[in-house]
């Protein structure tokens, strides 16, 4: 009544995933979120315009926690892309023309 269902072949088996390149992503995404509220802060503290003597110090203190943020997730793109994931990436990024 029915035609035969096709034959699916065998899904080969996925590829092993190594954990030194995920301890490098989760470092990369952890910093990257850091540095993204750290500057949504200072651009947060832009607008204001309070006369209490503490608004200088609280923008500068929120300037020095985004440079530090910043730093660290240069630091962990810098350990992504010096892992085999980060070589696997610019090999694939080579493929396409850049504009």
């Amino acid at each position: 009544m029915f035609p035969p269902r096709p034959q699916v072949a065998p899904q080969p088996a996925p590829a092993p995933v190594c954990p030194v390149t995920v301890a490098a992503r989760h470092a990369l995404a952890r910093a990257h979120s850091a540095f993204f509220d750290a500057r949504a802060a200072k651009y947060a503290l832009r607008d204001d315009y309070r006369t209490q003597p503490g608004r200088f110090a609280r923008l500068r203190a929120a300037i020095l926690r985004c440079r530090e943020a910043q730093a660290t997730y240069k630091s962990a793109a810098a350990a992504f892309h010096a892992s085999p994931a980060g070589a696997a990436l610019q090999a694939a990024r080579a493929c396409y023309p850049r504009f």
